[in-house]
């Protein structure tokens, strides 16, 4: 909207129920008949009293109450303590897919050790190994089916479980891994991004990675997205330029990275 900018800007200073994520334009209209033009109307009301609102349940009531707090405080609003079975050290873990064919290109996972680590597919290099310029030492592999392999392993040398963010890896695992190794994993993996939601609300709209981290003072690279990563990654293929290929490796370490920031924040923070 050519607009968007002109009216963000007065609706966050004011307050205003717009600000709200996930309105329909029906339950805004509603709202505003009710007269909640407010983040602070919000707040007078309980969740039974939301629900009045069309298009509000009792877990979205939940859901709004909890950001108009967040927004108005400008601080995190903690919502529930972190469950057990995300307090354990795991295996943080984050695939780029091919936008031709859905196959994981790029493996990036943080194991026991701490250290990011990636393992690459290129079926026609010389050799596992690879050290970019910018001194990452990388795996390089013939098929995504090692790749599985090596995530399955560190996975087994750690009590907690394989973390990622959306269901996005979930699907992939199921999609492209060897049968063994969707045996070891798929129990394993785990949604933080739906155990973030259900833990805490920042004052910032949405729950994306790429929203989080930055919030808790994470940032990519400047230019990194997936699109370049996967521009990047072809250029070495082609071309054999390691350092198109160390720019790929730095956006997946930053979100393998930021998953990391992310669940010690949960840790240090959840009652």
């Amino acid at each position: 909207c050519p607009g968007h900018s002109a009216c963000a800007q007065p609706a966050a200073v004011q307050h205003d129920s717009a600000r709200l994520p996930g309105l329909s334009r029906l339950t805004w209209e509603h709202l505003h008949r009710e007269g909640l033009h407010q983040l602070e109307h919000i707040l007078e009301n309980t969740p039974d009293d939301l629900r009045r609102i069309k298009g509000i349940g009792r877990a979205r009531a939940l859901d709004l109450l909890a950001f108009a707090e967040a927004v108005i405080q400008q601080m995190p609003v903690m919502r529930g303590s972190l469950p057990e079975v995300a307090r354990s050290l795991g295996v943080m873990l984050d695939l780029e897919t091919r936008l031709d064919d859905g196959q994981v290109w790029c493996f990036g996972w943080q194991g026991a050790d701490g250290r990011f680590q990636a393992a690459i597919v290129d079926r026609y290099f010389e050799g596992d190994k690879l050290q970019l310029p910018d001194g990452q030492m990388i795996t390089i592999i013939e098929n995504s089916d090692e790749g599985w392999r090596l995530v399955a392993e560190a996975a087994q040398q750690l009590p907690g479980p394989v973390y990622h963010w959306g269901n996005f890896e979930k699907g992939v695992l199921r999609a492209t891994a060897p049968a063994d190794v969707i045996e070891i994993l798929d129990t394993r993996l785990h949604d933080l991004n739906r155990t973030f939601k259900q833990t805490c609300m920042l004052p910032v709209r949405g729950t994306s990675i790429k929203k989080v981290a930055p919030y808790l003072g994470f940032h990519w690279p400047e230019g990194s997205n997936v699109f370049a990563a996967w521009g990047d990654y072809n250029v070495w293929l082609r071309d054999g330029n390691a350092d198109a290929l160390a720019r790929a490796c730095a956006y997946n370490r930053a979100d393998v990275e930021a998953l990391a920031i992310i669940w010690q924040w949960l840790l240090d923070n959840s009652p």
